[in-house]
């Protein structure tokens, strides 16, 4: 099974086991697979009375996703040149603003360095407008040159989280090391050769592949376009409801665990109330998601599509143990639905 390029419920998966690795079922959001069949259907739903399906097997394909524009194939190119950059350093020039940069600092408060407020001689590269330092730090080096040395002064915040710094006034005695700039190498048959054997021969070899790859991602967006907004849900059930709501809240939970957030801090830190406010400000996209997913289970159900096993081992290379165990055999196969609808769609397509 090829799998496409739109995204689906899998995106996520691997980052929410990671995150919540070591956590007991008890301890877990929610059951995943619990409103779902062993198929991955939700249960108890008459797909034919709860969507109007569009004429899908008479779509075809738009104009305009039957040819690939240069530009889209040289940003391409551009973006796998991207993978292989060289850092290139300047060690004269005047810092301007967005430029990458390679620093050392030492920073101080009331005359007396503090830990971890200094690079300790060894360079830190920092990217103006990019990277996140407290204050104006980095805006301050707008204007130096590269060999200067001088002091800036910034404030931490009321709520850096360390007692001995938060609101003080620090001076931070900066060196400009270098500018730095990365560069995308040449495409030539020999880089070509040597990174990409057994994907691409040659340059002419890459380019036809890459304008075939954005020409099959445009045809499967096309489709994929015809078939959600055409399919109409006469209604979103409850159940299905409550499923893409605790979903969402997952995703978000699991981002709040990457940082070592409880969740209510969380939303606090992103101006959102409380979990309530959150549900209630994220009804659109929860609804537009079941929306979705129903389109896509109705489809396979008028097809009589069924995703088995032996689709999932097929999908995750017979990986995904700590997928099943935490998520459940039927909320793998709803995340592979998608690509499977898909891939039906496309072989009728005109």
């Amino acid at each position: 099974m090829k799998k496409s390029r739109i995204i689906s419920l899998v995106l996520c998966l691997a980052l929410a086991v990671t995150a919540f690795a070591g956590c007991s079922k008890a301890e877990e959001v929610f059951d995943f697979s619990a409103k779902l069949a062993e198929t991955g259907m939700f249960k108890d739903l008459d797909f034919t009375s709860i969507v109007n399906l569009p004429d899908y097997k008479n779509f075809q394909f738009a104009k305009e996703s039957l040819e690939v524009a240069e530009e889209d194939i040289n940003a391409e190119i551009e973006s796998i040149l991207a993978q292989f950059q060289e850092a290139v350093e300047f060690k004269e020039g005047t810092v301007e603003d967005g430029d990458t940069l390679n620093i050392d600092y030492v920073g101080s408060i009331d005359g007396v360095e503090f830990e971890g407020g200094s690079t300790g001689g060894e360079g830190t590269e920092v990217t103006i407008g990019v990277t996140n330092y407290i204050d104006d730090f980095l805006q301050q080096l707008i204007g130096h040159k590269v060999g200067e040395n001088f002091d800036i002064e910034v404030t931490f915040p009321e709520n850096y989280g360390k007692e001995e710094l938060n609101g003080k006034d620090a001076i931070f005695n900066i060196t400009i090391n270098s500018i730095v700039e990365y560069v995308n190498p040449e495409l030539t048959d020999a880089f070509v050769k040597e990174n990409f054997e057994g994907v691409y021969e040659n340059v002419d070899d890459m380019l036809a592949k890459v304008t075939e790859e954005l020409l099959n991602s445009q045809k499967v967006n096309d489709v994929w376009k015809q078939l959600t907004e055409g399919a109409e849900c006469v209604e979103l059930p409850e159940s299905v409801i409550e499923f893409e709501t605790e979903v969402l809240l997952n995703y978000y939970k699991t981002m709040a665990a990457q940082y070592g957030m409880e969740f209510a801090d969380y939303l606090t830190a992103v101006g959102v109330a409380n979990e309530e406010a959150f549900i209630e400000q994220s009804m659109e996209q929860i609804k537009a998601n079941a929306a979705t997913t129903l389109a896509i289970q109705a489809f396979l159900d008028a097809e009589g599509i069924e995703v088995t096993d032996a689709d999932l081992d097929e999908y995750f290379e017979g990986e995904y143990d700590d997928l099943i165990d935490y998520y459940g055999k039927p909320y793998l196969k709803l995340a592979i639905m998608q690509d499977i609808a898909m891939e039906r769609l496309m072989e009728n397509m005109k």
